[in-house]
C-alpha cells in the first residue's frame, strides 16, 4: 500500500484531479420514517466545489444533508476543490470508529482510477471527522492574517477560531442562556430590532419555546425583524410554522423575499404541504412558490415535486417551473457564502451576518 501511494504521488504531483471520485455525485437512499413508511431521497455523496459552488457552500456549512429526517443521517461524502487543491473524505462523528477502514477503502478507490493522473493532494487520501475537521483541513496552509490586515467587519461575522468577548463559548451553549451562571431565562422572549443578532441567538437557545415569538416576527413592520424571524424558524426546523412561513414569503415586499424561499427548504415536507395547500386557491402558476419548490427539489424533494408536476392545473405548472429553476436555487445557496454576501447590501448582508453568527 505504501509503495502504491508513493507511485500515485509521483504522477502529476501539481495538476488538477479530473477522476470520477472528484466529481459531484448524487445517489438515492431509502429513508424509513417513524410510521414505518419508506421514501427515496436523493443525496449528494460527492461535491466538487469548483463546478458546483452552491453545493460546496452547503458542504462547508454542514447543510448537505440538512432537510427534515435527512438532517442527521450518518453519511460520508467526498469534498473536492481542485482550485484550492483540497480532497477529503468527510466522515460524520458517528462513524469516527471506521476511520482506518474508510481511509483504506479511499486509497483503493483512488488506485483503481489508474486512467486518471493523480495529483499529490488526492494521493494523500485525507479523511476528516465532521464539519470542524473539514474546516480545519480547508484552512491548512493558508497564511494567518495580522490584526491590521483583517477586513472591516463586525466581530460577530469574523472567521471561526478568532477570539473575542462577544463570541460563543462552549459553556454558553451548554447553559442554553447567555446570562450569568445560574440566571434563569427572561420571562418574556422578544426579538429586539436594536439588538437583532444577540436576541436571535438567545431565542435559538430557548428552542421550541421561542417558536411563537419567531412566528410573530414574520408580521413585524420591520423587514429586518421579519427576516430574522424566518432565519430563526429555519434554524430550529420549526415545521409547525411552515404555513406561516409560506404566507409571510408571499406577502414579503422587501428584497428579503428570495431568502424566505431558501429558508423554507429547511422545513422539508411540511413546507411542501403548506405550498400545496396555498396553491389550492390559485388559478395560475405562482412564480414565488415555484422558487420555493426549486429550493425544496434541490434539497432532496425532487421526486415529490416531479409527482406534483403531473397534470395541467396551477399546482402542476408551478411545480414544473420549480424544477426548471433548480439552478436558480443552487445559485442562491452559493450566495449564502459569508464572504460574498458581506460585500452586498440590504437583506443579503443582514442574512449573512445573522447566519454566520448562528454557525459560529
Amino acid at each position: 500500500m505504501r509503495e502504491r501511494r508513493s507511485a500515485l504521488r509521483e504522477r502529476n504531483p501539481d495538476g488538477e484531479y479530473v477522476g470520477d471520485l472528484g466529481k459531484t455525485k448524487r445517489e438515492p437512499i431509502l429513508i424509513v420514517g417513524e410510521d414505518g413508511g419508506a421514501k427515496v431521497r436523493w443525496v449528494y455523496r460527492g461535491v466538487n466545489a469548483a463546478t458546483d459552488s452552491a453545493l460546496g457552500e452547503m458542504a462547508r456549512s454542514g447543510e448537505l444533508f440538512r432537510i427534515d429526517r435527512v438532517t442527521d443521517l450518518a453519511l460520508e461524502f467526498i469534498y473536492h476543490d481542485p482550485r484550492a487543491k483540497k480532497f477529503a473524505l468527510v466522515l460524520p462523528e458517528t462513524l469516527r470508529h471506521r476511520y482506518f477502514e474508510e481511509r483504506a477503502s479511499l486509497l483503493r478507490r483512488i488506485a483503481e482510477e489508474g486512467q486518471f493522473e493523480i495529483p499529490a493532494y488526492v494521493a494523500e487520501a485525507r479523511v476528516v471527522i465532521g464539519m470542524e475537521g473539514l474546516r480545519r483541513y480547508l484552512v491548512e496552509g493558508r497564511p494567518k492574517l495580522r490584526s491590521a490586515d483583517r477586513f472591516d467587519a463586525p466581530i460577530s461575522v469574523r472567521g471561526f477560531g478568532e477570539s473575542d468577548g462577544d463570541s460563543l463559548r462552549d459553556e454558553d451553549i451548554g447553559r442554553g442562556w447567555f446570562g450569568p451562571e445560574g440566571e434563569p431565562p427572561p420571562e418574556e422572549l422578544t426579538l429586539d430590532e436594536d439588538r437583532l443578532e444577540d436576541s436571535l441567538l438567545k431565542l435559538i437557545q430557548e428552542g421550541e419555546r421561542a417558536i411563537p415569538v419567531l412566528e410573530r416576527a414574520l408580521s413585524d413592520p420591520s423587514a429586518e425583524v421579519r427576516l430574522a424571524g424566518a432565519i430563526g424558524l429555519a434554524e430550529l426546523r420549526a415545521t409547525s410554522a411552515a404555513r406561516s412561513m409560506v404566507d409571510a414569503y408571499l406577502e414579503e415586499t422587501s428584497d428579503a423575499a428570495p431568502h424566505f424561499a431558501r429558508l423554507l427548504a429547511y422545513l422539508g415536507e411540511e413546507a411542501l404541504e403548506a405550498i400545496e395547500a396555498r396553491m389550492r386557491d390559485e388559478i395560475g402558476m405562482n412564480r414565488r412558490l415555484a422558487l420555493a419548490m426549486a429550493h425544496l427539489a434541490e434539497a432532496g424533494f425532487d421526486v415529490e415535486i416531479e409527482q406534483l408536476a403531473q397534470g395541467d392545473d396551477a399546482l402542476a405548472r408551478t411545480a414544473r417551473e420549480g424544477l426548471r429553476r433548480i439552478m436558480d436555487a443552487r445559485d442562491a445557496v452559493a450566495l449564502s457564502s459569508l464572504e460574498e454576501r458581506l460585500q452586498m447590501e440590504g437583506s443579503s448582508r443582514l442574512a449573512a451576518r445573522l447566519e454566520a453568527r448562528l454557525r459560529h
